[in-house]
């Protein structure tokens, strides 16, 4: 049996990205180095622990990892001998991978904040558990990463954990579950439970009772959420009504729900702060012979070199630069506030093969906010990169399942 185990070094960069401190939540960034009896030497009392195993017969299996991808530091985990023991347990069925990938993110991130390369307030939802609604099994939880995949077929309930997921900002999406509204058939009660760093770990209930919605904070009912979450959508063309003839500034504005000003100042974030596709932008006033007045056009420079008007780009190639423009706003607003970048990957008729390389920026430590992709299938090699995969599947009227990884 093959065993594919940390090189010296890669345990040492393990070991540094957690701050030689115990990345399990209950240890609270326990430090697991210090001073050994001799004066003149120091113990290190933490191991790097496999997320998906070094073994193929090992706890939580091995996944579609390549042997390189085992032996990476995005798949090690730093924990305290205690904890390290502890999740292994079981065969590691206690702590599946997309759990512990949430420890590293959240633990890394604290490590980066505090040592200086994020000032950022920090804002994290751990987990969302189902106690009680239409649709799902009841007293299911779901873990979050930083970097989150929802996958699943038409009618399963992707849109339906989304809009709780937005209730963190404002209260609009309830209208469906029939909050305050006087026709009695259209209610549905709910009850949902959120376990959320903003930045103290906090605990907050989203119940709509008889119509009637609260969100209760640490025990303390509110009518709506005032934890001050941001929420980055994507709109589809379809949605929004969204026109070339208004020019691109107006598209783009339509397209992510913002004004026509911010949209064009986006553009000179990215130029500072490339994107994952978008690498630069330009603004010009095209006459087109038909059209009583200038109309506004964006000029991209985009990935390899390569430069073309936004309006001329294929689907997928739109629907990346809007992405690439999003992931700027969100970046942007977590620096003040919380926030959560929600993406409808149909809407943006996004290609399998730039979901991955989203997803891969994404999934670092370094970015100051989370995000949750909504797709139907997940290309193979989309499969794993270090964010969550969560599947809902509904067999039957009991209703949807979920499943993590």
């Amino acid at each position: 049996m093959t065993r594919e185990d940390f090189s010296a070094p890669t345990k040492r960069a393990i070991a540094m990205r957690s701050g030689y401190r115990c990345a399990h939540p209950e240890c609270e960034g326990r430090t697991t180095i210090g001073p050994a009896v001799d004066a003149d030497k120091s113990e290190n009392t933490g191991k790097a622990s496999h997320i998906f195993s070094a073994s193929d017969r090992g706890p939580r299996g091995q996944g579609n990892l390549s042997p390189e991808d085992l032996r990476s530091v995005a798949n090690g985990l730093w924990l305290c001998a205690k904890h390290a023991d502890q999740v292994d347990l079981n065969d590691g069925k206690d702590y599946p991978p997309p759990v512990l990938l949430g420890w590293k993110a959240v633990h890394e991130f604290k490590i980066a904040r505090e040592h200086g390369a994020m000032l950022n307030p920090f804002g994290w939802i751990e987990s969302l558990k189902i106690v009680d609604a239409p649709i799902f099994k009841p007293a299911q939880q779901i873990s979050f990463a930083n970097a989150n995949v929802l996958v699943g077929g038409n009618g399963v309930g992707k849109t339906t954990l989304c809009e709780w997921l937005s209730c963190l900002a404002g209260s609009a999406a309830l209208s469906r579950w029939g909050a305050y509204s006087e026709d009695n058939a259209r209610h549905s009660d709910i009850e949902v439970e959120f376990e959320i760093r903003a930045p103290t770990r906090q605990r907050a209930v989203l119940k709509v009772i008889s119509g009637k919605p609260s969100i209760t904070l640490d025990g303390k009912a509110f009518p709506f959420s005032p934890i001050g979450y941001e929420v980055v959508t994507l709109l589809s063309a379809r949605e929004v009504q969204a026109s070339w003839e208004e020019g691109d500034h107006i598209y783009i504005a339509k397209r992510l729900n913002i004004d026509a000003i911010e949209a064009q100042a986006l553009t000179d974030f990215i130029a500072s702060d490339q994107g994952v596709f978008l690498k630069g932008a330009a603004w010009e006033d095209v006459q087109d012979e038909d059209a009583e007045k200038p109309v506004r056009q964006l000029r991209c420079n985009l990935m390899k070199n390569f430069t073309q008007l936004f309006r001329t780009l294929s689907g997928g190639e739109t629907g990346a630069v809007l992405l690439d423009l999003a992931v700027a706003r969100a970046t942007i607003l977590s620096t003040y506030r919380p926030t959560l970048l929600i993406v409808e990957t149909s809407a943006i008729s996004m290609d399998p093969v730039f979901l991955s390389q989203f997803l891969e920026a994404l999934s670092s430590p370094l970015v100051p906010f989370q995000s949750i992709f909504v797709t139907t299938e997940l290309d193979e090699e989309a499969a794993w990169g270090g964010w969550q995969i969560i599947r809902l599947d509904r067999q039957n009227s009991e209703g949807t399942e979920i499943a993590l990884g």
